[in-house]
């Protein structure tokens, strides 16, 4: 895989504590998930969930087989994905009035 993609793939699902709310979706789930995608960006607005045009599974045997030997693993860990994954940032309490040991 030159492109990393199933890195790129785990350091956004396994990242426990990102800098900003993350929904991860998984595309073919969208229409099913559509209430909980708008709720997370605050939107009451729906819109139309196109299905898709193509898929690898259309393609040629050789096809097929190469991809499955690159990404036979990443689409086994997007299969196992529930519809969304929302994940928050934690949050870090902030103690005022600490004092510093005066041995520092």
């Amino acid at each position: 895989d030159e492109f990393f993609i199933e890195r790129q793939f785990n350091n956004w699902v396994n990242n426990s504590n990102p800098k900003h709310p993350t929904i991860i979706i998984r595309y073919e789930l969208l229409g099913e998930n559509i209430d909980q995608i708008l709720n997370f960006f605050g939107s009451d607005k729906p819109f139309p969930v196109k299905s898709r045009k193509s898929s690898w599974i259309d393609q040629p045997a050789h096809i097929k087989k190469g991809l499955e030997a690159i990404y036979g693993p990443l689409n086994a860990k997007i299969e196992r994905l529930p519809g969304i994954q929302i994940i928050m940032p934690q949050k870090i309490t902030v103690h005022q009035n600490i004092v510093a040991p005066s041995n520092i």
